[in-house]
This record gives structure tokens, C-alpha cells and sequence, in this order.
């Protein structure tokens, strides 16, 4: 199975049961806040529409090349480093008062519209 779709289920938590070799997870419009996804080798991840206040919240996901946080309750970008692999990534409608990390990574595409940046 390539990828999960979990999109507008409610969710406060993600299901165990998720299969380690997927590649693909959409769980936007849920009520996430710190998702568990240990032991997953996730290339993309869609996590919009949550209540995730920091990527520190998320796991290590070495292998994650596209990450969707639009719409959640971002204000910081530390721990951006633990997905050493990024090439894009989607923080708009965020109120983010704290950019780090980005230097250390060979981003192609960072979509921040609708996004309060303060530095």
C-alpha cells in the first residue's frame, strides 16, 4: 500500500494499526496535536487543517520529502532539521514567531501565505 487517507475523520490521535510501509499520509481537518507516526518511512505527509503548534511535536521522519502543516497552530519551525530530506513544505495560515533550521536544508518550494512571521 502506497498511501492512507484519513482526511476529515476527527481524529484527536492517529490509529496504531497504520501500515509501516506506506509511503503517502493525508490526515488533514482532524484535531491532531502531537501525531505518533514512529516506525513509518513517510515521503509525504498532509497534516493541514490540524492543531500541530510545532514540527518538534512530530517524530523524525528521515525520508519525508513533502510536508503539508497549512492551517494548524505553528509558531515556531524548530525541529524542521529532523526531516533532513524536505524539498517542500506548506505553513500557511500559521502565526509563526520563531524561523529556524531552514539553512540546513535544500528546500525547492516553502508556501507561507496568509502566515504571520515574526522575526
Amino acid at each position: 500500500m502506497n498511501g492512507i487517507i484519513l482526511d476529515g475523520q476527527g481524529l484527536t490521535e492517529l490509529p496504531d494499526s497504520l501500515d509501516p510501509n506506506i509511503l503517502e499520509l493525508s490526515a488533514a481537518n482532524n484535531q491532531l496535536r502531537t501525531p505518533r507516526l514512529t516506525g513509518i518511512a513517510l515521503t509525504t505527509l498532509n497534516l493541514s487543517i490540524n492543531l500541530v503548534e510545532g514540527l518538534d511535536d512530530l517524530p523524525p521522519l528521515p525520508d519525508l520529502l513533502a510536508l503539508d502543516l497549512s492551517d494548524n497552530a505553528l509558531v515556531s519551525t524548530f525541529g524542521i532539521t529532523a526531516f533532513p530530506k524536505l524539498r517542500e513544505i506548506d505553513m500557511s495560515g500559521n502565526n509563526i514567531h520563531v524561523l529556524d533550521g531552514f539553512e540546513l536544508l535544500a528546500l525547492t518550494h516553502l508556501l507561507a501565505d496568509r502566515c504571520i512571521i515574526i522575526i
